[in-house]
């Protein structure tokens, strides 16, 4: 009989203890779980890339100014020391800009010999797809377009607006710069991504001198835009239109070419 009621009083121990347990159980679900129509709070996600603390480059993006700097200004011993003491050449800036676009743009070409030899990244590109080539360009810097290209830059690299440095002199107006990229094998005929080429740009732009080397040289006058439009049609200055209505019919120095099927979208 004692057996029995130990066995019963036993069961009923293990009961409440159970019971006991399954009530803290619902008490720490409670907790957790949010109330009958409560959105639940939404788990932290992962750091992404920009997120994340500063690293040992965004570090030295703060102290690289100082070789930027340098090269602006043409101080080849300051660049030296500051490259003695460790400045990565090939650091860039918030833009994706290399010390060497900089020499290129403003001309700097011991600065540029400097970082060549330094290890510099000839090809290298910033966000928008431009090279130091493509900065020296632009800027008319005739004699580091050409120390860039003697040390194997390359011409024809696109930008991401589908742009190559041949398209840049145009767009500007530099013959000169034209006629150096066209020595060392530069597409003439080459189309963005709006189909326009370096003849568009020049015509659209009102170089003169441009539009007439690029016609000698062989540019082809027929090609169409995007927008189903030729040089000519980007033509405002009268002696420009009369040009390339010569070039289209190939009296103008070019060729006559194919038209060939223009893509869509783009420059209208």
């Amino acid at each position: 009989m004692k057996t029995k009621s130990r066995t019963v009083r036993d069961s009923q121990v293990y009961i409440k203890t159970a019971m006991a347990g399954l009530g803290l159980c619902c008490i720490c679900m409670a907790l957790e779980m949010p109330a009958l129509g409560q959105v639940p709070p939404t788990p932290p996600r992962p750091a992404a890339p920009s997120d994340r603390p500063a690293d040992l480059n965004d570090i030295m993006r703060a102290v690289n100014p100082e070789l930027f700097n340098a090269v602006r200004d043409g101080d080849i011993a300051k660049m030296r020391g500051l490259i003695e003491k460790g400045a990565d050449v090939n650091l860039t800036n918030q833009h994706g800009q290399t010390a060497l676009m900089f020499a290129g743009g403003f001309g700097q070409t011991n600065a540029v010999a400097l970082l060549l030899a330094k290890g510099a990244a000839l090809n290298a590109v910033d966000r928008k797809g431009k090279t130091a080539l493509a900065f020296a360009v632009q800027k008319g810097q005739q004699a580091v377009v050409m120390q860039l290209l003697q040390a194997g830059a390359k011409a024809d690299i696109k930008d991401k607006g589908g742009q190559t440095a041949l398209i840049h002199a145009a767009q500007a107006g530099h013959t000169g710069v034209l006629g150096t990229l066209f020595d060392h094998k530069a597409d003439l005929n080459i189309q963005d991504s709006s189909g326009m080429t370096a003849l568009m740009w020049a015509a659209l732009g009102g170089h003169e001198a441009a539009v007439r080397f690029l016609i000698g040289k062989g540019a082809n006058a027929q090609l169409q835009s995007a927008a189903r439009r030729t040089a000519k049609d980007y033509a405002t200055a009268p002696v420009i239109v009369e040009l390339l209505k010569k070039a289209e019919s190939g009296e103008g120095g070019g060729a006559k070419q194919p038209v060939p099927t223009p893509e869509k979208g783009g420059v209208k």
